[in-house]
């Protein structure tokens, strides 16, 4: 299995996803979730299926930014912590937060730019496929870092 090792946590919880990024089985914030040392979740991962972290779990929050131009405006102004670069050209960053919410960020226009992926809510989890071409770069391959939600939310006020 190729969960990055710093995700390594048995506080952590992974999800299993359907190739189209919906979860695959049902009640999966209560009971259908998995630690990575869970044979399920290897034998879902060993097939080069997707899956997702769930948020919450052992305090972890993703910042996913939709494109590059999100990730310029606001990456400066959070502190360094794992980052991970996707195909999808979108970056995730990772953090240690306690009482997060999950909130979509838009910018002035309304368009949504940003999500912070709080309790209750999944992200995908970077990792290297198995069997092809790396789908994830780490763009920082640093400790997860703590932060206040309310020092995560105030990056992202529009003034």
């Amino acid at each position: 299995m190729n969960v990055h090792n710093r995700l390594m946590k048995d506080e952590f919880r992974f999800i299993l996803l359907e190739d189209g990024g919906k979860p695959m089985e049902p009640a999966w914030r209560e009971k259908n979730n998995y630690t990575y040392r869970d044979k399920k979740l290897k034998d879902h991962v060993w097939k080069n299926l997707p899956y997702a972290i769930l948020c919450g779990k052992g305090n972890l929050v993703a910042v996913s930014f939709k494109d590059r131009e999100a990730y310029d405006k606001y990456a400066d102004a959070l502190p360094l912590t794992l980052m991970a670069s996707l195909k999808t050209l979108s970056k995730v960053s990772y953090y240690y937060c306690e009482n997060a919410r999950t909130k979509i960020i838009r910018n002035k226009k309304n368009k949504h730019v940003a999500t912070i992926h709080g309790k209750g809510s999944y992200c995908l989890a970077p990792e290297k496929s198995l069997t092809s071409s790396s789908w994830c770069d780490y763009v920082f391959d640093v400790p997860i870092t703590r932060i206040k939600y309310e020092e995560l939310e105030a990056v992202f006020d529009e003034k």
